[in-house]
Order: structure tokens, then sequence, then C-alpha cells
């Protein structure tokens, strides 16, 4: 679907829905808000389902390929290999923390404490999906582990807790990405799978953040869909812009949006 495609059908959504909103009333401008508003809602559906606290993103490991990873596809990164350095202050590169030994810092949203931003580490992130995390001395990365902040002091070396890790463990804070590894190792390098956030929806927007008409991409070129979201679940965006309008400005009662993603899962 082309994006002015994408605005004629939330307006056709709108109409059969029985609402007493008319779909004249709105602007281009309006509805391509509730389309973006809409991308990043199907982006998060079909991450973490309902369950939106959930980290990580399981049907990618092991090589699996299931219908909502081929969806993303386009919007899953990697990051170029980010060498330890051994300077606490190396921004935005990979890092000792500041207190704790056993625990390596790289920064996802890279600004520099005197505010200014060096050429993003991982431009336009949106989720971590994965890392591959070598230590010197292994031939192998080895496997990184989601955890929950409040569990690292099970895994951060203490004067009594002296811990021997197998893989290493990886939490999330603000605009960092924390790797707890076993003390007695070294870091080597890093690399990070994310998702990038999709590129908007536009009309006549020349940014490269945005995206104006999807009849000139060609959809085996890496480069050319780097940020947009398949083809097939194109009329789920439109049909979640008529429900989140609906919730939003018809009636704060409908509840379709919900009973929608449910049914998607």
């Amino acid at each position: 679907m082309t994006v002015l495609e994408m605005i004629e059908g939330v307006k056709m959504g709108i109409d059969k829905s029985n609402s007493i909103i008319d779909s004249v009333n709105f602007t281009e401008d309006e509805i391509l808000y509730w389309l973006n508003e809409a991308q990043i809602q199907l982006v998060k559906q079909k991450m973490f389902g309902n369950n939106y606290r959930h980290e990580g993103f399981d049907t990618l490991h092991g090589g699996a390929v299931t219908k909502r990873s081929d969806d993303l596809s386009n919007l899953i990164r990697y990051s170029r290999e980010l060498e330890y350095q051994h300077d606490p202050a190396a921004y935005p590169y990979f890092r000792p923390h500041r207190y704790h030994p056993n625990i390596a810092v790289v920064n996802i949203v890279s600004t520099v404490p005197d505010g200014s931003t060096p050429a993003p580490t991982m431009p336009h992130y949106m989720f971590y999906v994965g890392a591959d995390f070598k230590v010197k001395g292994k031939s192998a990365p080895l496997e990184t582990v989601v955890i929950e902040q409040k569990d690292i002091n099970d895994f951060v070396e203490t004067p009594t807790n002296k811990p021997y890790l197998r893989n290493a463990f990886v939490y999330l804070k603000e605009g960092e990405i924390n790797v707890i590894y076993d003390p007695y190792v070294e870091p080597e390098w890093l690399y990070v799978s994310y998702l990038m956030e999709p590129k908007k929806l536009a009309l006549d927007k020349n940014h490269p953040r945005w995206i104006t008409n999807y009849e000139n991409i060609f959809w085996n070129s890496e480069e050319d869909t780097k940020g947009l979201l398949m083809p097939q679940v194109h009329p789920e965006i439109v049909a979640l812009a008529v429900n989140l309008i609906l919730e939003n400005i018809a009636d704060p009662r409908y509840q379709s949006h919900n009973i929608e993603i449910t049914k998607k899962e």
C-alpha cells in the first residue's frame, strides 16, 4: 500500500464504523499522526504480545523465523563490532562500568557528559534484541541471557560474592546495555542486535527517517527497506489506526483495539 492508500483506508474504516465522527473532518496530517502511532503499537505488539514488560525477542533466538520476526525483519539491525576500551570514560564505546569490576557498558543513546552527541552507536534504537559477547582466550562468543536489573546483585563481584559465570548476563538501564561477565575473564568485543525505530509515514517530507511512497521501494533491497514495515502488515497498521481514532476521539469507551491485538496474538 502507498501512504495515500493507507490514508484512504483509514477514512473508509471510520466511515464503516457507525461512529458519530465523519472522516471528512480529518486532515491528512491528523490521519498520518494516528498511522504513525499505529506503527509503533504494531511493533510493540509483535515484539512482546500483550506483555509489554517482557525483554528480548525470543522468536529470533536459535535462528527461528516466525511470522512476527519476518514482519519486523527490516527493522532488525546489528551494531558494528564494539571493541572493549579500558577507559571508563570512553564514549560511546564498549567500556568498563565505573563501579563494578565485572560489568561492561555500551551506550545505546550516544550522548557524552558534556552534552555533545558523537556518531550514534546504534542509530534510531527502539528495542534490544540480543548480543554476541566475546572474551579473550575463547574461540566463540558467550551466550548472553537477559535479566532484570533487580537481579544483578546475584552476579556482580563484591567482597562477599565471587561468582563463577559460564554465560554473560545483560540488563538494560536507561540509555545503556550492561553486560555482566565472569570476573576472571577479559572482554574483547560485543555485537548488539536491536530493533530500530520504523520510519514515519508522510506525504511530502524529504528526510531519511520518513517514508513518502512505498511504490518506489525494492523489497529485496536491504538498503531500500531499512526501517520499513513489511507490506503484509500495512492493512494491520490501517486497522489499528482506525481503532485508535475511534478509542481516543469518537468514544473513549470503545475497546476494539485491545480485542484486535488479542486476535492477532
